[in-house]
């Protein structure tokens, strides 16, 4: 018996891959597994329990899985099942890129039935077409379901974040700096000019000329003194005094002036005719 069922996945290869190996986590994307039990694990597989209803009827077996991830292959080998039904049953999922960006998954089943040729033809209608390829197809459209719904809201979280993102979003236009216009004649004259501004960066001390205006003095301008005239001569003061505020210093003072000036002359005598006449 050969049993082939297939579909395509929009996702990436390695998301698919991931999700079908993962057996444990089957029924909670498949609702018609209940479990999948190891019951030996190796890093490449192990021997796995699983169990799923089919048309309300409970189905389980115990098969040996491997994982071939250089050939992106998935094999499962039927051990035991119900009635042995799918005893020697091998099933091998292989995982294909097409060139529209999907993944095309396949399940291949064989089975080499030991039945006589009347039983044969019974067996490929009830566990090839009734049983093997309807669980196949529920199990196939169940994973696209989840991984490219897995997908999308990947996708609208990324787009989400960028549109948030002022400067990954496409209508921001880069900041371009103005370059100033160039200068007249005059203004270059004026820039010659102008005293060159102040470097924020301090300068040393001894660097450092301060031209310091002359401050004007507060203090009022007073009027030069006259020279003080000559002292008078002696004789003159003497003259002045009176003989009785005269002192006996003054006059020693005033001898030697005396006797170098000349004496005053004495007034007129009047004549004779003005006595008679008083």
């Amino acid at each position: 018996m050969n049993q082939v069922n297939c579909i395509t996945i929009h996702a990436p290869l390695h998301k698919i891959f991931l999700a079908a190996s993962d057996l444990t986590r089957w029924p909670e994307f498949l609702p018609h597994y209940r479990h999948n039990r190891f019951l030996s694990q190796t890093p490449s597989g192990g021997v796995v329990k699983m169990s799923s209803i089919h048309a309300g009827i409970p189905l389980s077996g115990i098969q040996e899985f491997r994982i071939d991830p250089e050939r992106r292959e998935l094999r499962f080998t039927h051990l035991r099942s119900t009635l042995n039904a799918t005893r020697g049953l091998e099933a091998i999922w292989t995982f294909e890129e097409q060139a529209d960006g999907g993944v095309e998954v396949t399940i291949t089943h064989h089975m080499a039935m030991s039945w006589p040729f009347f039983g044969r033809f019974l067996a490929n209608k009830l566990v090839g077409t009734s049983l093997i390829r309807r669980i196949a197809n529920k199990t196939l459209t169940g994973l696209k379901r989840k991984v490219e719904a897995q997908q999308q809201t990947e996708t609208s979280a990324a787009l989400e974040k960028e549109a948030r993102s002022p400067k990954s979003s496409p209508a921001a236009k880069p900041k371009t700096r103005r370059q100033p216009a160039p200068a007249t004649p005059k203004k270059a004259a004026e820039k010659k000019t102008t005293a060159p501004k102040p470097s924020k960066k301090p300068t040393p001390a001894h660097a450092i000329a301060v031209k310091v205006p002359a401050k004007k003095s507060t203090i009022a301008k007073v009027a030069p003194k006259p020279a003080p005239k000559k002292a008078a001569s002696a004789a003159k003061v003497v003259a002045k005094l009176t003989p009785a505020k005269v002192s006996s210093t003054e006059k020693k003072a005033a001898k030697p002036a005396s006797a170098k000036t000349k004496p005053a002359a004495k007034p007129a005598a009047k004549p004779k005719s003005a006595r008679k006449k008083k």
